[in-house]
């Protein structure tokens, strides 16, 4: 209170001195008071003008009342509300709402862009925009093939030849691949005949002992012929494929009626499979037959 005794004005002075004061007098001093202070008032401005009225007094009157600055800092500023930021999961969960603008040049492919562009400069210059014109690709013609069909297609085509003629000539050529493949289908299987040696000779004929795919067999060669124990040379009366391995080992394929010749200079060395060079022979003398 001495605080407020001593920053009371000048004026107010004469009122505390007096001994009987009315509750409006009172009233006012204490507002004087508390606006001296620096303490924030809970009066509107009719309420202290009819207090002023009422004490009769020739103290001019605030007309605004008076605010701490600590209740102007206290006091919240309303601020505008912020809206959520859009996000891409925000945005597709709206269903593509809320998307960017595309212009029509953005969708339009190949110089839609280009486009576009040229009409916005004259928009910003003023001038008429003048629709450009669009150019169509071209298409570029097929490369040539170079695969080995077409090479070998050229290389195979006779000149002056008519479309029969090539249409004979390609049917020989497939139906020869097609026997050369069966040959050496058949060498391949002869490889696999083993021969153990030569069994027994005589002036007349010469026996070698064979192991083929189930069994041991004897083939012998004679002046009559060549003739095997297999059930194949049996019943179809040719030369079996252990009759021809025989014979190649011998190298008389297309002559065996040398027999003795060549068991007499190779005959106790003719053992084992078929090599390689035994192998083209066999498939030489198969293809000179056909």
């Amino acid at each position: 209170m001495d605080g407020l005794a001593a920053a009371a004005p000048a004026a107010a002075m004469p009122a505390l001195q007096s001994a009987e004061l009315t509750s409006e007098q009172l009233a006012f001093m204490n507002f004087q008071l508390m606006a001296a202070a620096g303490i924030p008032l809970q009066l509107d401005i009719h309420q202290l003008m009819g207090l002023a009225a009422q004490a009769q007094i020739g103290m001019p009157l605030p007309l605004q009342p008076f605010i701490s600055p600590s209740v102007v800092e206290q006091t919240p500023v309303p601020q505008e509300e912020q809206k959520p930021k859009t996000t891409p999961r925000r945005r597709a969960a709206k269903g593509g709402r809320g998307k960017k603008p595309t212009t029509a040049c953005e969708d339009e492919p190949g110089d839609g862009g280009q486009v576009c562009a040229q009409d916005a400069q004259q928009q910003e210059t003023g001038g008429t925009a003048v629709p450009a014109v669009k150019t169509p690709k071209q298409k570029q013609p097929p490369r040539a093939t170079t695969g080995k069909r077409s090479r070998k297609s050229k290389d195979d085509a006779v000149e002056g030849e008519t479309a029969e003629e090539a249409a004979a000539r390609k049917e020989a050529q497939r139906e020869a691949e097609k026997e050369k493949k069966k040959r050496a289908a058949r060498v391949r299987a002869l490889k696999g005949v083993n021969v153990v040696g030569l069994a027994g000779r005589d002036e007349n004929s010469a026996s070698f002992t064979v192991c083929g795919s189930s069994s041991e067999y004897t083939v012998t060669l004679s002046d009559a012929g060549c003739s095997c124990s297999c059930p194949d040379h049996h019943f179809r009366r040719h030369d079996c494929k252990h009759i021809k391995v025989i014979l190649a080992k011998l190298h008389i394929v297309e002559e065996p009626e040398k027999w003795a010749e060549a068991v007499t200079r190779v005959g106790v060395s003719v053992s084992g499979k078929l090599d390689a060079a035994e192998a083209a022979y066999l498939m030489e003398q198969l293809a000179e037959d056909e």
